[in-house]
């Protein structure tokens, strides 16, 4: 029996917590259906926690909703007037010493893929006065923009993952997410009766006065679109786009889009103001770098990230190309790949299923 145990254990694991989270999800919706940065395996007075924090749109934090709303004329766009970007495109940060070695690897991988296809710079701080104070805290959320001071973000256990990490510091460098474009009716559907109760806020749309879309058009694909089930109650579809084809398809980047670098690009004029350090480094910072494939960013090679006074040799990887699910009976829970409460169970266990392979 024991011994049975011991060799299968992580099948015994996976198929708890998948009758876990079934039982979780179909008795009370509100903790198991979140969003698809929510950590599965987290207790239920977590998931509780989490959605009392006040948190908009799941990963955002210090935002006034009743500003969100107001006109052009009620308040002026801070965005637009630049009061809520850093200066040069530099942002320092501290780091929680939390993180272990691997996970500040992480970090340091995603800082690069900003200064690979941005003029973006993150940078330890010094003395500066405002700076992002990157926090293991729990679950992800950022602010949006430059807000002054000590800015906190949060990235806790299951949000140390590529995609998310460069989500969290757009959100920090002034984006919001995608489908809350003044204009997303023209491009995607808010299915309100599949959403949790008490969650259709997390759908509003931002007004203008707080939007600078760059003047770029919709963005199916950019690492800032929610995903088709998000804060779904049922499993179903809460967002499915006006172009055929492309539900499946939103939400489910793990790189920026091209769209997603122009506007970067756009917001801090990479193309027009460049420090002494950028033009240094011209051919590694040259926009044209943006139209090559996306997976170069994070080919197999040591690499030297400057970072302040300081330079730090770090190991870019790729996944194996071998890449295959751990678990024979993948294919059968294949629908749970977009399950907001099975995400990092699906995307650790079934990565060739969920088309997680990279």
């Amino acid at each position: 029996m024991w011994v049975y145990v011991s060799r299968n254990i992580y099948k015994i694991l996976y198929i708890f917590l998948i009758i876990f989270n079934y039982l979780l999800y179909k008795g009370d919706g509100q903790l198991s259906s979140i969003y698809h940065y929510t950590i599965p395996e987290e207790v239920k007075t977590h998931h509780s926690k989490w959605m009392e924090s006040g948190k908009f749109q799941g990963d955002i934090i210090g935002v006034n909703e009743d500003i969100l709303h107001s006109s052009k004329d009620a308040m002026h766009n801070a965005l637009k007037n630049k009061q809520l970007i850093w200066p040069n495109g530099k942002v320092p940060y501290v780091l929680d010493e939390a993180f272990t070695s691997s996970e500040v690897n992480e970090l340091l991988k995603s800082f690069y893929t900003y200064k690979k296809l941005t003029c973006i710079r993150f940078v330890k701080r010094t003395n500066e006065k405002d700076y992002l104070n990157i926090i293991k805290g729990y679950g992800c959320y950022s602010q949006v923009g430059r807000t002054g001071g000590k800015q906190e973000i949060s990235l806790g256990r299951g949000c140390l993952f590529h995609e998310i990490i460069i989500h969290e510091l757009m959100h920090s460098l002034g984006f919001w997410h995608e489908h809350s474009r003044f204009d997303r009716n023209d491009h995607i559907k808010i299915i309100w009766d599949n959403i949790l109760p008490g969650m259709k806020s997390q759908f509003d749309i931002i007004s203008p006065a707080l939007q600078d879309t760059q003047g770029e058009p919709y963005d199916y694909k950019s690492i800032m679109h929610y995903d088709s089930t998000a804060f779904s109650k049922n499993g179903k579809n809460t967002i499915e786009t006006t172009v055929e084809g492309f539900t499946d398809i939103i939400g489910s980047s793990v790189m920026f889009s091209k769209l997603d670098i122009i506007k970067i690009n756009k917001l801090y004029k990479c193309h027009i103001e460049k420090s002494n350090e950028d033009t240094k480094e011209s051919k590694e910072n040259d926009i044209k770098n943006k139209n090559s494939n996306e997976k170069d960013v994070l080919k197999n090679k040591k690499t030297i990230y400057e970072n302040s006074n300081e330079k730090e040799e770090i190991e870019i990887s790729t996944v194996s190309p071998t890449c295959q699910d751990h678990f024979i009976d993948c294919p059968v829970f294949k629908s749970y790949c977009k399950r907001p409460s099975f995400y990092y169970v699906m995307k650790s266990y079934c990565p060739f299923t969920c088309n997680h392979c990279r």
